[in-house]
């Protein structure tokens, strides 16, 4: 057996959106070769995905041991206590990772996604408007904020962000489902009509 084919497999699955095969073909990479800091951290974030957060934070224990300074950890840590419904803990992380790495996207989402659990919507819009600002390029964060403006009726704001983001991704059938729906809920006719053109 040899543990690179088994995560190569594993990619593969996960590539598919099979997460249970991804989870046993890592699991299988894993238990051939435990020193292995990419399969771990492919377990960690499967696990943290299926939501089996005993396995995410056993896997993020074992990856901390290898690699301290992974970010990995920390992140796995914070969205296993959002999960758990402790925004507080989940936000020690954020702050942490944010030290690290101010204007790092996956950081700022985190932050985010903390400010919403502790009922602070404007914030979490606001912290993500910044990243967009910063870093206009940056997909996840743009993907992040055209979620949370939707969830928030903001739907000018679903327009504007949901454009950038279509000219970074321009086929994504879903995507221009949702900007041209906030258009049309925004009254925009015209965007709407630009957007399907």
């Amino acid at each position: 057996d040899n543990p690179e084919y088994w995560a190569e497999l594993g990619q593969l699955h996960a590539q598919a959106g099979d997460l249970n095969g991804a989870y046993f073909a890592f699991t299988r990479a894993h238990e051939l070769d435990r020193g292995n800091v990419a399969i771990l951290q492919a377990l960690t974030q499967l696990a943290l995905r299926g939501g089996n957060l005993d396995e995410a934070e056993r896997f993020a224990e074992q990856l901390e041991l290898l690699a301290p300074s992974d970010v990995s950890v920390k992140l796995t840590r914070a969205y296993v206590a959002l999960r758990r419904g402790d925004p507080d803990t989940a936000d020690r992380y954020a702050e942490e990772l944010l030290a690290l790495s101010p204007y790092d996207s996956t950081a700022r989402i985190l932050k985010s996604r903390v400010l919403l659990r502790q009922n602070k919507p404007d914030a979490a819009v606001a912290l993500l408007r910044e990243q967009v600002r910063l870093q206009p390029s940056d997909a996840a964060s743009l993907n992040a904020l055209v979620s949370l403006l939707w969830r928030n009726d903001s739907f000018p704001g679903v327009v504007t962000y949901g454009k950038q983001l279509l000219s970074q991704m321009p086929d994504n059938p879903p995507l221009v489902e949702t900007v041209v729906e906030a258009a049309l809920r925004a009254d925009d006719i015209a965007s709407a009509r630009t957007i399907t053109l």
